[in-house]
């Protein structure tokens, strides 16, 4: 038996598809495509009441590390440490108004006109979620905050067909050779197993990786015989500029099963000023526009990463409506100088003027709100998906190998290698390494009373370390997370009520 209730209490879920998550999606400083978010209809209610004894519970109170805001007769609520949003309607967020903790037995009274099954499973989802408290219930919404997935950055080539201002990558024009890049995928595997890692990720770099084509072809092949000879899981994704990709390439990419990434920073002049063609005039939208279309008509549907500087503000909000447009999933990177020497200021902007460009793409996005999750991808290295410890793997989860076959903590760091790939397990070597980038975990910052924490988890190490000198202090963009984090959970409140259907109430559960 069913019942809609749709005069009663409604709510709406945001939650990964895994309830049981093993770490942070976001395994790497750079934006990949990310876990989606699905409706909480995909889970069934026996999965929260099997977290949560009710039996057990005698007090409840609400949750005060808790981020809660209106939209209408709505109420939006995530937890520091919860795993999912919750939105809730006229009738349901009555259980969040509890100035002082009561017992259940009272809220039961409370809510007697409610089925006692769909008190009992609200009361659970919202305790489960960490949205509600009690302690009995003290050890629901810990997480462990390491990740499944040994993620690797492939430097396939320093060669590359653009001149992009923020470049990191030194020009020297050296490509990975394969016999070195297939000795650095039987590395890759000795980690993975020396650690019990179940996936593998591998990011095709560069430069521009597609130059050097046949080598990651070679690597590709290489892992995917390891993955079956170990039973260890494969990804693969492409990081290309999207100048020029042969159909041959594209055949590659369908048959091997590589994502795709794309990056474009603007429309026309926006994107050709800031990642402009190099040895030849022309505009470089214009070639990623044909080679957006092309993916796209073959089936492809690429992720774009957008990577945000002080003169590309202006011509976000056009960037945002063409990609909307054509359905494809973005993110946003914020501009951070790869060295204290090398810092554009040109390109540089303050806290104040990013919280204030970002406000029409925030307008756009609402106005045309696209059926997918936005949770990870419009805030940087804030990730409001899943509570984490870290912005990203560096240092526990990640390894950086260059066309040497020198291995580093992270891709803008390559200039100082911890190791190499003749190394019997070389993420050993970079997780032992205390010199370099120190990727502290989030409690151990001065985010400590923070309710974005676990969601910030204080912004990149290595930039905040170039900042202040410190890897324990809070992101320089601190002020840019505590602006745009509640407009980025608001939208995705709006994109549940729009889209996705109430939870389902299964009415009995025995």
């Amino acid at each position: 038996m069913h019942n809609s209730l749709t005069l009663g209490p409604r709510l709406w879920l945001g939650i990964p598809r895994h309830l049981q998550f093993d770490g942070h999606c976001t395994d790497c400083p750079c934006a990949c495509p990310a876990l989606m978010v699905a409706s909480g209809n995909e889970i069934s209610s026996k999965k929260f009441l099997q977290e949560v004894d009710i039996a057990a519970i005698k007090d409840i109170c609400l949750n005060q590390d808790i981020f809660v805001n209106h939209i209408d007769e709505h109420m939006l609520a995530l937890s520091a440490k919860g795993r999912g949003l919750v939105v809730l309607n006229a009738e349901a967020k009555r259980l969040l108004d509890l100035s002082a903790p009561r017992t259940l037995n009272d809220l039961r009274v409370r809510f007697s006109r409610w089925p006692t099954d769909l008190f009992e499973q609200t009361i659970a989802i919202l305790l489960a979620l960490d949205v509600l408290s009690s302690p009995q219930a003290q050890n629901i919404n810990t997480f462990h905050g390491e990740s499944g997935t040994l993620a690797v950055w492939l430097n396939l080539t320093n060669q590359c067909n653009l001149l992009c201002k923020y470049c990191y990558i030194t020009r020297n024009g050296q490509q990975m050779s394969t016999a070195i890049a297939q000795h650095s995928i039987d590395a890759v595997f000795r980690s993975a197993l020396a650690y019990g890692y179940p996936r593998v990720k591998l990011k095709y770099t560069g430069g521009e990786p597609t130059l050097n084509f046949d080598t990651l072809y070679a690597v590709q092949r290489r892992a995917e015989m390891l993955s079956a000879q170990t039973g260890i899981g494969l990804e693969a994704v492409l990081l290309t500029n999207g100048i020029h990709i042969t159909d041959t390439q594209i055949d590659t990419l369908l048959v091997h099963n590589i994502l795709v990434m794309v990056s474009l920073d603007g429309i026309g002049q926006y994107q050709d000023i800031q990642r402009p063609l190099a040895g030849s005039e022309g505009s470089s939208f214009t070639l990623v526009d044909r080679t957006l279309d092309r993916l796209i008509t073959r089936g492809i549907s690429p992720y774009i990463s957008v990577t945000i500087t002080k003169p590309s503000f202006r011509g976000l909000p056009e960037l945002v409506d063409y990609l909307l447009d054509r359905e494809l999933q973005f993110s946003f990177n914020f501009y951070r100088e790869p060295d204290c020497s090398l810092r554009q200021d040109e390109l540089t902007f303050t806290s104040d003027e990013m919280t204030k460009g970002i406000q029409p793409v925030l307008q756009v996005i609402e106005r045309r709100l696209p059926r997918y999750s936005l949770l990870s991808n419009l805030a940087d290295r804030a990730d409001l998906q899943v509570p984490h410890l870290r912005a990203c793997g560096v240092g526990q989860s990640y390894i950086v190998i260059d066309c040497n076959g020198s291995v580093s903590k992270c891709q803008m760091d390559m200039k100082n290698p911890i190791t190499n790939i003749d190394a019997d397990d070389p993420l050993a070597l970079i997780r032992s390494d205390t010199d370099r980038i120190q990727n502290l975990a989030v409690d151990q910052k001065e985010c400590r009373q923070c309710v974005w924490r676990y969601r910030c988890t204080g912004g990149c190490p290595r930039w905040t370390f170039q900042r202040t000198g410190r890897y324990d202090a809070k992101s320089p963009l601190c002020e840019v997370y505590q602006a745009i984090l509640p407009e980025v959970v608001r939208l995705e409140a709006l994109r549940l009520i729009r889209y996705e259907e109430p939870w389902d109430f299964d009415l009995p559960l025995n």
